[in-house]
């Protein structure tokens, strides 16, 4: 009921439309505090699913990360950075979210060189807030051959994050993430938190690994995983060192694909601090080992990271499958011999490697491709919105949580790898 203090009179409003009231009344409130456009917008102050960290009762994952601060290595990096972020949230998040949500660019997927046009026209047109580059980087077997790579953030700095796109041709959700992160992150105020992140962590980014595939896929053939025919039809995230099996579309030999080759060149160059390959198929986060049972040496560490991106995750997305979360071989049914993953941790020593499954849909059948594999386009910015904010997370670990020296443990990586079985699978320690 509402009490008018003027009359003292009791008006009773059945509760339908009381609630409309007070939404009405909440709307007005909070409309008066959407700040002008003059004034900046924090957009690393927004949620991975559109709310506040305040409505369930948690802390920011910012301030929850000092807990754990010192876990990540001994030498220079540890502490809290004078004037870091202390929160990546905001009361009004969704109305800030507004400004970055240019609907008439995400009515439908972008085809390959769509997206590198675009990626491009952001250095070419000087348009990005903070520093931005890109480049072709050969390979040094195949020099016609090469990878199209994006720099975001800071140039000089032992702070480092890699992300891959696109190594299944299929998977086009992938590489239209890159490109929404890209515009988040060029949209950045100067003074915002994601500026301050971008100050001290550089991001490099692979949009599409495997070009020639996209590129079929945009012509037609909808389920194409593997590289086209005339660069072998191999599977790239087969392609690498550990636990390699010479099968399938695995390639004959470790590295016989110059996509492959380039990706390890990358990683022993810039010695990232952790390494994010993007896929779809279901909705993941994980960690290695890709076709190995057990936890390798550094779970503990990777399992935290792993629970603060989780939970700064609010799944299901649309009719996405829920979001699986833990080792590789703890939450899937089957095995990654080759893994682009388990090389990176291995091999590059990067401790925080990960492989996301972004988009998924378990009421399809597996041969309706491009349904099962990305979503439907009036959902596309939605998803991809909320993936280019969980990089923004992946982000801000690394800055407020990773020191500089934090490499793999060596110990261990050596083992007989015991294949991941279907029969076999362990789900006792998801995050």
């Amino acid at each position: 009921m509402l009490m008018y203090p003027f009359s003292l009179r009791v008006v009773r409003l059945p509760y339908k439309q009381f609630l409309y009231l007070c939404i009405v009344v909440l709307y007005a409130v909070d409309s008066a505090n959407v700040p002008n456009s003059g004034e900046n917008v924090d957009l690393m102050q927004t949620t991975l699913g559109g709310r506040s960290s305040a409505e369930d009762g948690k802390q920011p994952m910012a301030l929850l990360l000092h807990h754990h601060r010192g876990d990540e290595g001994t030498g220079k990096g540890k502490g809290k950075r004078r004037g870091s972020p202390t929160s990546i949230y905001s009361e009004n998040d969704m109305l800030k979210n507004t400004v970055l949500k240019e609907v008439d660019v995400w009515q439908n997927y972008h085809n390959t060189d769509d997206i590198l046009d675009r990626l491009n026209m952001f250095g070419e047109q000087s348009s990005c807030a903070i520093p931005f580059s890109t480049q072709w980087v050969a390979d040094q077997y195949e020099p016609g051959k090469g990878l199209f790579v994006v720099r975001l953030g800071a140039a000089n700095t032992f702070k480092r994050v890699l992300v891959a796109a696109g190594e299944h041709a299929r998977e086009r959700i992938t590489s239209e993430v890159i490109l929404r992160f890209v515009e988040q992150a060029c949209a950045a105020p100067k003074n915002s938190n994601l500026a301050k992140v971008f100050a001290e962590v550089g991001v490099t980014l692979l949009p599409v690994v495997n070009l020639e595939g996209r590129r079929a896929v945009d012509a037609g053939d909808v389920c194409l995983r593997s590289t086209v025919e005339s660069e072998g039809s191999i599977d790239l995230n087969r392609n690498m060192d550990v636990d390699f099996i010479a099968q399938n579309e695995h390639g004959p030999y470790p590295f016989s694909t110059y996509q492959a080759r380039v990706m390890k060149h990358l990683a022993e160059s810039e010695k990232p601090l952790a390494y994010i390959d993007i896929h779809s198929g279901t909705t993941a986060m994980t960690s290695p080992w890709g076709a190995r049972h057990g936890e390798p040496p550094d779970y503990p560490a990777q399992k935290r990271m792993l629970a603060e991106l989780k939970r700064n995750f609010y799944p299901p997305l649309f009719n996405s499958a829920a979001l699986k979360v833990g080792r590789w071989g703890s939450v899937m049914t089957y095995g990654m011999q080759g893994a682009v993953m388990d090389h990176m941790y291995a091999k590059q020593g990067i401790k925080h490697s990960m492989l996301w499954e972004v988009w998924g849909d378990d009421d399809t059948p597996e041969k309706d491709c491009d349904v099962v594999f990305n979503p439907p386009a009036h959902t596309l910015f939605d998803v991809v919105d909320h993936w280019g904010k969980a990089l923004q997370h992946a982000a801000l670990y690394v800055y407020e949580n990773v020191t500089v020296d934090a490499r793999t443990i060596p110990r261990g990586l050596e083992t007989t790898p015991i294949l991941v079985d279907e029969s076999e699978r362990q789900a006792h320690d998801h995050v």
